[in-house]
C-alpha cells in the first residue's frame, strides 16, 4: 500500500527477475548469461549465478552443464569451442547449445572460440572438422602447409620421378645377373621405408617435424600420391587418388610390356604386337631371336614385379581407407574425405568397388602369388631357374624359405589395417608394435630368411627401429603438451636413430657397388653347401623360358645369348639334364617345407 492505495506488484515468471528501477514501473527482465531462474512464479531480485563448469544464455530457467570440447569460462557467460575442438554451424552470439564439440584429428587446425566452425588460416573455412586445405595449401601428415612456389613443386616432383625410376631400372638390371648384395640391401631400405611411412600415420605420431621427416624420405618407397609437392600441383582428392591405385596395376602391366616389346622389336626385328599380348616365340623363329624373346619376356615379368611390390601398401591402404568412417552425431562420415557421408550417393559407389579392390588385391594379389610361385617352382625343376625369373623377391633368401616375402607382405597389411581401422591410440600402438615386433623381428630371428647373416642383422635393425618408432608414440599422443622438453627429446632421438638407418643402408649400399665388397653367404640350415659370394654372378643351368602363362616351352638353343637393354642374363644349353647342384639340394628342401 502506497499513499493509501493499492499498487499490483507482477509476479515473474522463469527466466526472468524483477527488475525495479528508481522512477519507473516494475517489469520482468530476462536472467542475464551466467544466471537462471527456474521459479515459473517469483519476485525475485536477480537471477541465480552458474556454478563453474556450467553456463546459462540470456533468459535461460536452468545452468547447463560445459559439453565436452566446450570452455565456459569462470562465471558461465559464454559457451566456446575450445583449442582443437569444431561444430558444423552456430556461435556463442546465435545461443546454441551444443551438446558435444568434435575433436579435430589436427589440433592445431582448429583455433575454437565463439565461431564453433573456425578453422585457422591454411585450412578450407567450409570444410567438416577443418579437414581440407585451403586452394594454395597441402598437407604433411595431418598438417596443412602453404605450397611451394610452383617452379618448386615441379622441380621436386620430377626429382622424384626420376629417382623412383632409377630405382626401379636399377633393381632391374640387378635382379638378371645373380644375387648381389647391393640389390639386397636397397629391397630392405625401401621395405623398412613403407614401414615407417605407415607407422608415421598412426595417430600418436603428431610431432609435425617427424611427420615431415618421414614424408620427404619414404614417398619414393611408397609411390604415394600424397606426395606434397604433387598435391600442390594437381590438387587431387581422396577418390581422385582411390581410382588412379585401382587402376595403377593395369598401367603398370601395358606400360612395362610396351616398353620391353619395343626393345625387343628394336633389338631384334621380332614382332612387337606378338610380344604384348605374350603369343610365345613364333615356330619359324631362329633360336637367337627365341632367346632373346625369353630373355625381354622374364625382364618384362620382373619389372613389373617390382614396380607392384613398391606399390603394394599404397594399393591397400587406399582400399582400406573406403570403408574407415566415423559416427559424428548419429551421422558416419568418410575419415579420409570428412565432406562425405558413408554409404550415401558417390561414397556408396565407390564402396561396391574397394569391396573388389579387397577381393583382387588385398587377399588375391597374395594368394594367387604364392600359389603361381609354388607351381612355377615346380615346373622349372631347378631352383636356380627359379630365381632367374623371380629373382627380386627370391633372390637372397635361404632355399628352405624363398616364400619370405609374402609373410613380409602380410606384416605391412597387418599395419596398414591397424592403422587405418583402430582409433585409440592406446590400442594402435600396442596392436601395431606386436605386429611389427611379432611378425617382424622375432619371426625374422627364428627363421633368419637370408643367406647373409650380415643381411639378417640389417633385417632386424630395421624392424627394431620402427618398433620402437611406433610404440614411442606413447609419449606422443593426442592430448599432451608436445612442447615438453621430454617430448622434444624423443623426437629427436627417433630422428636420430632413423637417420643412422638410412645413413647405413647408403654405406652398405656404396660399399658393395663401388668397393665390391665380399660378403660370405652361409646357408645356416645346412653344412654340406659350400660357400659363395653374394657379389658373384649366379647363372641358371637350365636355360630361362618365356614369363607368358600361354607358352611354356623350353627353349632349344646353344646360340650366344642376346641380353635385354635392362632385362636377366640367358645362360645355358636346352635338352641338358641338369645336374646335382647346390640349386637343386636346395630346390629338394623347399619342396619339403611348401
Amino acid at each position: 500500500v502506497i499513499a493509501g492505495r493499492y499498487t499490483c506488484i507482477e509476479l515473474c515468471g522463469a527466466g526472468t527477475f524483477l527488475n525495479k528501477t528508481a522512477g519507473a514501473a516494475s517489469v520482468c527482465s530476462p536472467c542475464p548469461r551466467g544466471s537462471s531462474q527456474s521459479s515459473p512464479q517469483h519476485q525475485d531480485k536477480q537471477c541465480k549465478p552458474c556454478g563453474g563448469g556450467s553456463y546459462a544464455f540470456e533468459g535461460a530457467t536452468a545452468c547447463t552443464a560445459c559439453p565436452p570440447g566446450g570452455e565456459c569460462g569462470p562465471d558461465g557467460v559464454f559457451l566456446h569451442a575450445a583449442s582443437g575442438y569444431w561444430y558444423p554451424a552456430g556461435s556463442n552470439a546465435d545461443g546454441l547449445h551444443v551438446a558435444e564439440f568434435f575433436e579435430c584429428v589436427n589440433p592445431d587446425s582448429c583455433p575454437g572460440g565463439p565461431q564453433y566452425s573456425a578453422c585457422a588460416s591454411e585450412y578450407a573455412p567450409n570444410a567438416f572438422l577443418c579437414h581440407r586445405c585451403k586452394a594454395g595449401a597441402a598437407k604433411v601428415g595431418h598438417v596443412c602447409q602453404e605450397c611451394w612456389p610452383v617452379w618448386a613443386a615441379a622441380l621436386a616432383t620430377i626429382v622424384l620421378f626420376v629417382i623412383v625410376i632409377a630405382v626401379v631400372v636399377y633393381l632391374i638390371r640387378k635382379a638378371g645377373s645373380g644375387t648381389q648384395i647391393q640389390s639386397l640391401v636397397l629391397k630392405i631400405a625401401l621395405s623398412y621405408l613403407q614401414m615407417l611411412s605407415l607407422a608415421s600415420s598412426f595417430k600418436s605420431q603428431t610431432s609435425t617435424l617427424f611427420q615431415s621427416y618421414v614424408s620427404g624420405a619414404s614417398s619414393g618407397a611408397l609411390l604415394s600420391a600424397d606426395f606434397f609437392a604433387l598435391v600442390c600441383l594437381t590438387g587431387h582428392g581422396f577418390f581422385d587418388e582411390f581410382v588412379f591405385y585401382m587402376i595403377l596395376p593395369l598401367i603398370i602391366v601395358v606400360v612395362v610390356r610396351s616398353v620391353y616389346a619395343a626393345l625387343f622389336a628394336k633389338s631384334t626385328g621380332g614382332s612387337w604386337l606378338r610380344f604384348l599380348f605374350c603369343r610365345g616365340a613364333h615356330p619359324s623363329w631362329p633360336a637367337e631371336l627365341v632367346t632373346s624373346y625369353s630373355a625381354h619376356q622374364v625382364a618384362a615379368l620382373q619389372a613389373g614385379t617390382i614396380a607392384v611390390f613398391l606399390v603394394y601398401p599404397t594399393i591397400v591402404r587406399q582400399i582400406l581407407l573406403v570403408f574407415h568412417c566415423q559416427s559424428f552425431a548419429g551421422e558416419l562420415r568418410l575419415k579420409a574425405d570428412l565432406d562425405t557421408v558413408c554409404y550415401q550417393g558417390k561414397h556408396l559407389d565407390y564402396a561396391i568397388a574397394a569391396g573388389a579392390g579387397v577381393l583382387v588385391y588385398v587377399v588375391g594379389v597374395p594368394l594367387v602369388g604364392f600359389s603361381y610361385f609354388r607351381w612355377d617352382l615346380s615346373r622349372l625343376g631347378s631352383l636356380d631357374a627359379f630365381r632367374a625369373r623371380h629373382s627380386f623377391l627370391v633372390d637372397g633368401y635361404r632355399a628352405d624359405v624363398w616364400f619370405f616375402e609374402f609373410l613380409v607382405m602380410a606384416r605391412k597389411s597387418i599395419i596398414v589395417a591397424v592403422a587405418v581401422f583402430i582409433d585409440s591410440v592406446d590400442l594402435q600402438i600396442s596392436s601395431g608394435g606386436t605386429a611389427v615386433v611379432v611378425f617382424g623381428v622375432l619371426l625374422n630371428t627364428r627363421l633368419r630368411p637370408f643367406e647373409s647373416p650380415m643381411l639378417n642383422h640389417l633385417e632386424e635393425a630395421a624392424l627394431t627401429i620402427v618398433a620402437v618408432t611406433i610404440i614411442s608414440g606413447a609419449s606422443l599422443r593426442d592430448g599432451t603438451d608436445a612442447s615438453s622438453d621430454s617430448q622434444q627429446l624423443l623426437i629427436v632421438v627417433l630422428l636420430l636413430i632413423n637417420s643412422v638407418l638410412m645413413a647405413s643402408f647408403i654405406f652398405l649400399w656404396l660399399r658393395a657397388r663401388f668397393f665390391r665388397a665380399s660378403v660370405k653367404v652361409a646357408d645356416e640350415t645346412s653344412s654340406d653347401e659350400p660357400e659363395d659370394s653374394l657379389l658373384a654372378d649366379k647363372k641358371p643351368e637350365l636355360a630361362i623360358e618365356p614369363a607368358c602363362v600361354t607358352s611354356f616351352s623350353s627353349v632349344s638353343t646353344s646360340e650366344p645369348e642376346t641380353r635385354p637393354a635392362l632385362g636377366p642374363r640367358v645362360t645355358g644349353r636346352a635338352g641338358m639334364r641338369p645336374s646335382r647342384s647346390t640349386g637343386d639340394t636346395r630346390m629338394r628342401r623347399a619342396r619339403r617345407l611348401t
